[in-house]
């Protein structure tokens, strides 16, 4: 029987997310919002998946309202504008902590 090397490869150790601001509720407003630096980029990368989820979600109701003549809420339509904000914003926060080539082999 041949030895085999059953060493796996090391997992990339992943930077954390940049620092970004975001949520001006109206143009020229400063940001309401921030994700800190320094946040593990998968625990990010996990919440804005959960965010985008739950953007899936209210959008499809919305859609159902829609469809059925129901009444849609402008608070509800910023809500979907609040999470695809932080959703967006999560993912070039780690997208941008990439390509800054800190990531370590």
């Amino acid at each position: 029987m041949k030895a085999e090397n059953t060493t796996a490869p090391w997992p990339a150790q992943l930077p954390p997310l940049n620092q970004m601001e975001f949520g001006q509720p109206n143009m020229g407003d400063p940001d309401l919002f921030r994700i800190n630096a320094n946040v593990p980029m998968l625990e990010g990368l996990k919440y804005a998946a959960d965010v985008s989820e739950g953007l899936r979600q209210l959008t499809e109701r919305l859609a159902f309202c829609v469809n059925y003549g129901e009444g849609v809420y402008l608070n509800e339509l910023r809500a979907l504008s609040l999470l695809a904000d932080i959703a967006t914003t999560i993912t070039r926060s780690a997208q941008y902590a990439i390509q800054s080539g800190e990531v370590q082999p």
